[in-house]
């Protein structure tokens, strides 16, 4: 017999092979990731899926783009899944590849703030988040006590006060690959108001009023004069004020200059004072006139005499006083004055300073004695 043969075809398919790719990070303002890195060999079909909260596009491809979820931030899994063909024996072939997506890093100086230069320092409140480090930089000279904290205390320096404001940035070094964050403040720095109201002074009440000239003042939004007297100011806005005496005002007087800082400073009132004393004016009455006879031998005077230092009889005569020191003294007349038959006598008091002195006299007429 002869021989017989028969054939039968062995299809043999190729195993799906898959390559993701390498992990990846990206930053979360990237928005989207495209992968660019896998590879398949022998499949029928491609499929990507994700464990994320964002999307897929291209996912039948090896080059797909992963969108981001709103905020979504952290680790997100992509698995490539290459299929064998239809009919085949071979088994899904799949691979993974993590993308961290890494949160961007954020600053906020705080809002701007206002100091007084006698504050001394000024505690900063700002917020950072997702940074590897802070940094805090001024474009003054004053300096931080730690310039990688949210919330250092930073001294102005003499040039910040002088120059009125200061500007204070933080820098939020972001994780890679996301980029820095960098955000500023201001610091205004108001200058602390300064009042002198200037020298003690010293005025006669006929002077009628003081105007104040010596008075300084500095760093100051307004000027106000005050006073304890029982007269009047004028211009008590300004340096030089002037205060007019009340009716018959003697005594001291306190003027008081309040020096007022800028509107919204944080800053207080500068205030100081000067004391006016007004000095009353000397005043002097010798008495009235006056007749005796050349038997009365002498003559005692009656006078006044208010706000002196000292008083002082004088005469135009050759006679002599008890004591030319006092308001009342006896005056004897000479044999000059009793043949001249009249003389003037005058009383000065000395007026305390500043006032000036006040002098008043009266007339004694000495008759002769019949013979």
């Amino acid at each position: 017999c002869a021989n017989a043969t028969s054939s039968m075809t062995l299809t043999i398919h190729r195993q799906p092979l898959a390559n993701a790719g390498a992990d990846a990070t990206r930053c979360a303002t990237a928005g989207s990731f495209i992968v660019s890195s896998a590879t398949a060999a022998n499949y029928n079909a491609l499929l990507w899926s994700h464990s994320g909260t964002g999307s897929l596009t291209g996912a039948s491809t090896l080059t797909p783009t992963y969108t981001f979820g709103t905020g979504e931030t952290g680790v997100v899994t992509l698995t490539l899944t290459a299929s064998p063909a239809s009919g085949s024996t071979c088994v899904d072939a799949v691979d993974q590849m993590t993308l961290t997506i890494t949160p961007m890093a954020t600053a906020s100086a705080g809002s701007n703030a206002t100091i007084c230069e006698t504050a001394v320092s000024h505690t900063l409140a700002a917020t950072a988040t997702n940074y590897s480090t802070l940094t805090w930089t001024t474009s003054g000279t004053g300096f931080f006590n730690n310039i990688n904290l949210e919330d250092p205390t930073y001294t102005p320096s003499v040039a910040d006060i002088t120059a009125g404001t200061v500007t204070l940035t933080l820098t939020a070094f972001g994780n890679e690959p996301c980029a820095n964050a960098t955000s500023s403040m201001t610091l205004t720095i108001h200058r602390q108001p300064l009042a002198d109201a200037g020298a003690d002074a010293t005025r006669c009440a006929t002077a009628g009023s003081f105007i104040v000239s010596s008075a300084t003042a500095s760093n100051y939004d307004e000027l106000l004069w005050s006073h304890d007297g029982t007269g009047t100011l004028t211009n008590g806005t300004t340096i030089a004020p002037t205060y007019t005496f009340g009716t018959g005002e003697t005594g001291t007087v306190t003027l008081t200059l309040t020096a007022s800082p800028a509107s919204g400073s944080t800053c207080v009132n500068a205030v100081d004072q000067m004391t006016l004393t007004i000095t009353p004016m000397a005043t002097a009455s010798a008495g009235s006139n006056a007749t005796i006879c050349e038997s009365a031998v002498s003559h005692t005077l009656s006078a006044t005499a208010t706000n002196y230092s000292s008083l002082l009889w004088t005469t135009n005569g050759t006679g002599t006083f008890s004591n030319i020191n006092v308001e009342d003294p006896t005056y004897t007349p000479s044999s000059a004055d009793i043949t001249a038959g009249t003389v003037t006598l005058t009383l000065t008091a000395f007026g305390n300073e500043p006032c000036a002195n006040a002098t008043s006299s009266m007339t004694l007429t000495i008759h002769r004695q019949p013979l």
